[in-house]
């Protein structure tokens, strides 16, 4: 007797016309059924509403997404004035998804790279007199907090 499949094998038509936000949902499932952290769960959905928000319409569908879209999202967020950290963290986000969307299983997706912003090494900030006692300040308070006997986050200074 044959073997019968659960699901049919959609048509890559049909794959192309998912609805991106049910897709989202069943790669919010299988990556919680892989135990990733609560947080990096959450991570994935506040990147995905970003997206979706920027979008719109646009992106209901799975075959409207393109390798455009994120060049377009990435200027949206420098012409906001993100940090190349925080649009890398978005784009980390939403390429983590898509490239499980473009999966050669699903293939709800073609196939496109997604490429990070480049980020400049920032210079250490030097601080005033002031910042400096206020920050000791905080570390002393904060040593005052543990029990006695127990060193604290400052063991000399």
């Amino acid at each position: 007797m044959a073997k019968q499949r659960l699901k049919p094998k959609l048509t890559r038509e049909e794959m192309n016309n998912q609805y991106l936000n049910s897709i989202f949902e069943e790669f919010i499932a299988e990556k919680k059924a892989l135990g990733r952290e609560p947080d990096t769960l959450k991570a994935y959905q506040v990147t995905f509403n970003e997206f979706y928000k920027y979008f719109g319409e646009r992106a209901e569908e799975t075959g409207d997404i393109v390798a455009s879209m994120f060049i377009e999202w990435t200027n949206s967020m420098k012409d906001r004035g993100l940090r190349p950290a925080t649009i890398n963290h978005h784009l980390m986000g939403m390429r983590t998804f898509m490239y499980w969307c473009m999966d050669e299983e699903r293939q709800y997706i073609d196939r496109f790279k997604i490429r990070l912003v480049r980020v400049q090494d920032e210079m250490p900030k030097d601080y005033t007199l002031e910042e400096v006692k206020a920050l000791l300040k905080s570390l002393i308070a904060r040593k005052r907090k543990f029990p006695s006997g127990v060193a604290g986050p400052l063991v000399a200074l």
